[in-house]
């Protein structure tokens, strides 16, 4: 499994690159979960395409919905100590009992997600957990 991760997580990241950022359809929510349903053959996008228009309304919408580490876990996702390309990486941003998180997609070496600048590949320095899916 992890060879065709690794391939959906690269063929991912080149559809991402060409796509300009558009909240609601092109955004870092959408950006996870396209990848999520591409490798699980799921429909978790649904959940989350056209909710919202602009970063306000997301915000408020982040609030009606599961944080990434209480959905992951009953999505079949573990925490693990050292990441491998086709994990998730979480960031959480705030405080701990009000925060939002960042999510990456783990691929050689380097977390990916999209902005409104663009897809963007960090070293992962940053305080985060990583999520496997079993």
């Amino acid at each position: 499994m992890e060879g065709l991760k690794t391939k959906i997580a690269k063929d991912h990241m080149l559809e991402s690159a060409t796509k300009k950022y558009c909240w609601g359809i092109h955004d870092c929510m959408t950006f996870i979960t396209r990848y999520h349903d591409a490798v699980y053959n799921t429909n978790t996008t649904s959940l989350v395409e056209n909710k919202y228009s602009n970063k306000r309304d997301a915000l408020k919408y982040l609030r009606t919905v599961d944080r990434p580490d209480d959905w992951l876990p009953r999505n079949n996702y573990t925490k693990v100590k050292f990441a491998e390309s086709g994990d998730i990486l979480i960031r959480p941003i705030g405080s701990e009992n009000n925060y939002y998180a960042h999510c990456y997609i783990f691929l050689n070496g380097l977390a990916y997600n999209i902005n409104d600048a663009g897809l963007v590949g960090l070293v992962p320095k940053f305080k985060h957990t990583i999520w496997r899916h079993q």
